[in-house]
């Protein structure tokens, strides 16, 4: 019986650079429905130990599975195994080399169409108007995206992580789709030189 995982971040530039934090209100809204709240919280959970652990991490599979509620059932059809199968499914995590090496997503991909689907009417509208908020081609949104990036950029270099940013930048009303961009985008540029966050 496995009782620990190897994981590690699941490398993919295009994702890593387009899409969102598991922790993200986007993720929340619209990838909440789809994966349920198992699910996420457990990508949340990976995904939180491999910001601390960059390199990958010994996964101890009894004791995650009791830190996100699951208690410490075993086997293979344990509501924990269920959940990674579920991450494996929906492309969001996928197993290496052997059934002990599992790769996982840091960043969300954008909600595919066949995935989006099946949400509800309301649901799809609220999408559709966050990508109307991302609409790069009108220049004041683009003035508003790269305020709020300075600002996110602000916040992370004062060491708040990322769910704190996204809360202040929607505590300043900014629209949640440019509050969740600027926070992704600081947190990708937080480690690089000051010359390069100088230019959007």
């Amino acid at each position: 019986m496995v009782e620990r995982l190897k994981v590690f971040a699941w490398c993919d530039p295009e994702v890593d650079h387009a899409g969102h934090d598991p922790r993200s209100t986007y993720v929340e809204r619209f990838w909440l429905p789809v994966l349920g709240p198992t699910c996420l919280w457990l990508l949340r959970n990976l995904s939180a130990a491999l910001e601390v652990s960059p390199g990958g991490l010994d996964l101890d599979i009894e004791h995650t599975a009791r830190q996100i509620g699951l208690g410490g059932r075993r086997g293979r059809h344990s509501p924990f195994q269920r959940s990674v199968g579920r991450l494996v499914t929906f492309e969001l995590a996928r197993f290496e080399a052997a059934p002990t090496e599992l790769a996982v997503r840091r960043f969300v991909p954008p909600l595919p169409r066949r995935h989006l689907l099946r949400l509800d009417p309301a649901t799809r509208e609220h999408h559709r108007l966050w990508l109307i908020g991302e609409d790069h081609k009108d220049p004041a949104v683009t003035r508003l995206r790269w305020r709020a990036r300075r600002l996110a950029l602000g916040l992370v270099a004062l060491g708040d992580d990322y769910a704190t940013v996204e809360l202040e930048l929607l505590g300043w009303h900014l629209h949640p789709a440019l509050a969740s961009d600027a926070a992704t985008w600081a947190w990708h540029r937080s480690g690089r030189k000051e010359a390069e966050m100088l230019r959007p």
